[in-house]
């Protein structure tokens, strides 16, 4: 979560290539804007650690 952690607002930064959008949103729902944008401002807490997994898994994050 350290990269994550560091983030405030509706909006955090991923540092993600375009496949690895694709594969948040095709294998993990998360829908990620070209750049890796990803809005939060309606994550409940407990979708926090399914966004948590889902970047580790793609990103290793």
């Amino acid at each position: 979560m350290g990269y994550i952690g560091t983030q405030s607002g509706m909006f955090f930064l991923l540092p993600t290539t375009s496949e690895q959008e694709h594969a948040l949103t095709r294998d993990h729902g998360i829908h990620v804007v070209q750049g890796g944008c990803v809005n939060v401002s309606r994550l409940k807490r407990d979708d926090i650690s399914t966004l948590l997994n889902a970047t580790h898994d793609v990103l290793g994050l």
